[in-house]
């Protein structure tokens, strides 16, 4: 029986720093702070995914930190990317299957609904397409623009996996982060052939949390960010 169930690619990643992870998951220690970083990226997200092309009308959202020439200039990017070549390519192509698509993996790896209880593992795709034997997973990024050579691929491994064993006829999986703001992307590719090297990635990262003891600490530069710092935590 696994301890920590059920597993996100964020909640595998806060064991970077297993202290971290315990306060979050196991003393369930909730420390969330809002920004508007955030909100202007949840909002983006939330006007890609509902935006009516044929009435030209927006969702209503109720902001909480964004003023309001910071609302219409958020809106406004979202809506310059819907318009623009890069967008279009991927909201108006024929192999579209849908905005925020949920899913389980059971420890076997086999795809099941999010809630389900048997759900080992839980994700969320952004936006996928099928183009014959190719998936295309995309995930919306506002900000700026991330060098890809410093980027970590094992989010979009984990929906690689749902795609394989969701899909049969899939060979590829191209797995892109699409960058709003600036209409840029960068793509990973993921085959088929190489599946097993992706499963092992994600069942050592499990089986390293599950037999874990101590939760040391991990000081690293990221701890200023860290909303754990201070009452929770001291990194020294």
């Amino acid at each position: 029986m696994l301890k920590y169930t059920p597993y996100s690619y964020s909640k595998l990643s806060t064991f970077d720093c297993p202290y971290k992870f315990k306060l979050n998951y196991i003393d369930k220690i909730k420390v969330f702070t809002e920004n508007k970083a955030l909100e202007k990226g949840t909002r983006i997200h939330q006007i890609i995914e509902l935006y009516n092309p044929y009435s030209k009308t927006l969702p209503l959202f109720e902001y909480k930190l964004l003023d309001e020439n910071e609302q219409k200039e958020c809106e406004q990017l979202a809506l310059d990317f819907i318009d623009s070549e890069l967008g279009q390519s991927y909201l108006l192509n024929d192999g579209a299957i849908g905005h925020e698509i949920e899913f389980g993996l059971t420890t076997k790896l086999l795809p099941c609904n999010y809630y389900n209880k048997n759900a080992m593992l839980r994700g969320k795709i952004d936006f996928f397409i099928k183009e014959g034997n190719v998936g295309t997973v995309v995930d919306w990024k506002s900000g700026k623009v991330k060098d890809q050579a410093y980027m970590s691929n094992d989010q979009v491994i984990l929906y690689a996996i749902w795609v394989f064993n969701t899909f049969a006829d899939i060979d590829t999986v191209k797995a892109d982060y699409v960058y709003v703001e600036h209409g840029e992307r960068h793509r990973f590719e993921f085959s088929r052939n190489n599946y097993n090297n992706y499963s092992q990635l994600y069942a050592q990262k499990i089986k390293k949390i599950e037999s874990e003891t101590e939760f040391n600490k991990n000081p690293t530069r990221l701890c200023d960010w860290c909303d754990y710092k201070g009452k929770h935590c001291n990194p020294q």
